[in-house]
């Protein structure tokens, strides 16, 4: 939607171009983060239950982790992505601090919860 403003502004308008390029590698941060939430918990269960398939009862790959942390670590990081855009489309230091904050919470406290293997 900013793209063709953002590209035909060029460098006269930094902050529009910077909040576009932040926008847009956002987005494929959130894509391949949302990807990773299918991929890693089919590897572990592959790796650790694979051989043991139809000789015992083994968990489904959804067992494996936690659907309420991983919402609330997506949910930090669009949080996160949102307030930076906004920070730097206002110039507000302080909105753009904030959210990289909340980037950050992510991945110290979520991501090592959000997968859980047990034995």
């Amino acid at each position: 939607m900013i793209a063709p403003f953002a590209l035909s502004r060029g460098v006269a308008d930094l902050r529009l171009l910077t909040t576009y390029f932040v926008v847009v590698l956002g987005a494929l941060t959130l894509f391949v983060a949302g990807h990773y939430y299918k991929i890693i918990p089919f590897l572990v269960w592959n790796h650790r239950y694979g051989p043991l398939l139809g000789k015992r009862k083994v968990p489904k790959v959804s067992e494996l982790f936690s659907e309420r942390v991983a919402f609330v670590d997506a949910a930090l990081l669009a949080s996160g992505l949102a307030g930076l855009s906004l920070g730097i489309s206002s110039s507000d230091r302080r909105c753009s601090r904030g959210s990289l904050r909340s980037c950050s919470r992510r991945g110290r406290g979520c991501r090592s919860s959000s997968l859980r293997a047990s034995r």
